[in-house]
């Protein structure tokens, strides 16, 4: 991976290499069939790709930007059995920063 920050990069690469070389790690996790979302420091949901979409039927496009929280609360949790599990499982870990522990759900 190529880190860019402000003006200096690591391993000599220029500045349009670090964003083409972000650019192909987003198609590569776009392509995989497990489902990924990317949650920003901020606890909202910035990206997702699409096996995440197909997953649970949500549009990238309806919860970019969605709090964490809400997004499992209303997107993932009603699809999985056992979801409520995982919503207070996600929920402790957000607010009294505990680990989500291991668990596998099936959707419903």
């Amino acid at each position: 991976m190529l880190l860019c920050r402000d003006s200096c990069c690591t391993q000599g690469e220029p500045r349009g290499a670090t964003a083409s070389t972000r650019n192909m790690l987003v198609l590569l996790v776009d392509r995989l069939g497990d489902g990924v979302v990317v949650i920003g420091p901020d606890q909202a949901v910035v990206w997702m790709n699409r096996a995440m979409e197909r997953l649970f039927g949500v549009s990238g496009y309806e919860t970019i930007g969605m709090n964490a929280v809400e997004f499992i609360s209303l997107c993932v949790s009603p699809n999985l059995q056992g979801g409520e599990d995982l919503k207070a499982d996600f929920i402790g870990s957000c607010f009294f920063c505990e680990n989500i522990p291991t668990r596998r759900y099936r959707i419903s």
